[in-house]
Parts: structure tokens; C-alpha cells; sequence
């Protein structure tokens, strides 16, 4: 789970550095629909343990891609 948010979030970094015009917005959760420990992003996370998400996502979504 943790290698396909990170592969995630790095194609969401890519296209939105590629094309500024894109706004997207990713919410990632520890439990699931979206109950718990919930946090948005707008922009890469290189370390989600700064988060206390590490290993411990069950929900996500992304929007604006």
C-alpha cells in the first residue's frame, strides 16, 4: 500500500510540475471511508512518517488529475 501511494503521489508531482495549470488535491486516511487519522496534500511528500501515515493508510483520493 505504502509503494502505490508514493508511486502516486510521484506521478501527481510529475504531471503537476510538467503543467502548473493543474490543481489536485490528494486526502489519505488510516481508516477506512475516510474515518481516522486524515490528511491532505497539495504538493509531494517525500516521508509520510512525518505524518504518522506510514504503513497505515486505508483510504485515499485524489482529485484534479
Amino acid at each position: 500500500m505504502k509503494s502505490l501511494l508514493l508511486m502516486l503521489l510521484a506521478t501527481v508531482a510529475t504531471q503537476a510540475s510538467e503543467d502548473r495549470s493543474y490543481v489536485y488535491d490528494t486526502r489519505v486516511c488510516s481508516e477506512a471511508n475516510f474515518q481516522g487519522v486524515c490528511h491532505e496534500f497539495n504538493e509531494p511528500v517525500p516521508y509520510l512518517s512525518n505524518y504518522n501515515l506510514d504503513n497505515i493508510i486505508s483510504s485515499i483520493e485524489v482529485t484534479g488529475v
